[in-house]
């Protein structure tokens, strides 16, 4: 099963001022072994904050690639994006359901972190991706566990626009739904981009 890692970090003024300098970075990442997809973002909310979606093969992929020295290359031209260092990189692997490439293509796509409060259960995560499965208002939503962390969660969802958004998670079974969950998962990353891939 494919597991998706979802990277961020500070962007530098060069990178905010020419998106185009992600294009050799992130051709360099997709070139490696084990990475089937790469998508690229800025956050809507904080576009000094910069994301990029690789989709791997299964995380023995991932774990494979870190060995080699292409791999490292890759990430030296990253440098150049970063108002930081490659160590304040942050990311998290999330071993979705489905692969999320529906969601990702989207007009907006819609990046959610949550882990489930003490004594909650997964239920309340099921509950909340067949709420909004069945909303009719997402172009895809996907669900999984983070890796390595079973109490903690990621979803993808894809919307038509940032009000659309807006819109459907203040009325009707969906905003019910998204207000009973804040009593059961913490939420520790919500964020919308406009993703491409590369």
């Amino acid at each position: 099963m494919t597991v998706t890692q979802i990277s961020w970090f500070n962007s530098s003024k060069a990178y905010i001022a020419d998106p185009a300098l992600v294009n050799d970075p992130a051709q360099r990442l997709k070139g490696i072994n084990g990475v089937q997809s790469l998508y690229v973002a800025f956050e809507i909310e904080h576009p000094k904050v910069a994301y990029i979606v690789t989709i791997w093969g299964n995380y023995d992929d991932y774990i494979s690639a870190v060995e080699e020295p292409a791999y490292v290359v890759a990430l030296d031209t990253l440098k150049p994006l970063l108002d930081g260092t490659p160590q304040d990189i942050e990311s998290v692997f999330i071993d979705f359901t489905t692969t999320p490439v529906e969601a990702l293509a989207a007009p907006v796509s819609e990046i959610v972190i949550t882990e489930l409060k003490p004594g909650e259960t997964e239920k309340d995560v099921v509950i909340l991706d067949d709420v909004i499965a069945a909303s009719g208002v997402t172009l895809g939503n996907h669900w999984g566990h983070v890796h390595g962390k079973p109490d903690e969660y990621g979803l993808f969802i894809g919307w038509e626009s940032v009000q659309s958004h807006a819109e459907a998670a203040r009325k009707g079974l969906l905003a019910e739904v998204i207000k009973k969950s804040e009593k059961t998962l913490k939420y520790s990353k919500i964020a919308n981009g406009k993703f491409r891939e590369i």
